[in-house]
């Protein structure tokens, strides 16, 4: 498990564009990002950039600022400037960090038991490298779309349509 952000951002270059779509039908990552926190090579985040066009486009309705039915009108003409960014935060283990596989009571089916609770300082860090790689975006003339909330998972997956 670690800490995973996803960003949506509007792409304003057109240069990006035109890589956009040259590599349209790969669903791997256009740009990758390592930022070192601490300057020693230890502590890294880590982000990358996918092209909206890579991934399936219904995901994206909810992240946009409009109403569902808008969204569905405008996400074609749209769909060439939109990136996603995907920040991987490191992770340590601790006693508030855990997966267990517990047996079920009584014949219950087995059950997965999962804590992630993480210090108010990694919080304060994660937050910190997040703001800066967030800023990092910007030459890119990437802007994110609206605010987004630090999640943690157990496994980022992208999927792309078949042609």
């Amino acid at each position: 498990m670690s800490a995973i952000v996803t960003i949506p951002t509007f792409n304003e270059r057109e240069n990006l564009t035109e890589l956009t779509q040259r590599l349209q039908s790969l669903s791997l990552a256009q740009l990758t990002i390592l930022y070192d926190t601490t300057g020693d090579q230890g502590h890294l985040v880590q982000a990358q950039l996918y092209s909206y066009r890579s991934l399936m486009v219904f995901r994206l309705l909810p992240e946009l600022p409009l109403a569902y039915r808008e969204g569905l009108r405008i996400i074609p003409a749209l769909q060439s400037d939109l990136v996603i960014a995907v920040i991987q935060h490191e992770d340590h283990c601790s006693p508030d960090k855990y997966c267990v596989l517990r047996r079920g009571r009584d014949g219950a089916p087995d059950y997965l038991e999962i804590l992630y609770r993480p210090s108010r300082e990694e919080v304060r860090r994660q937050e910190s490298a997040e703001k800066v790689v967030v800023q990092s975006l910007h030459p890119l003339g990437c802007w994110p779309m609206r605010g987004y909330t630090t999640g943690t998972v157990l496994a980022s997956t992208t999927a792309t349509s078949f042609p």
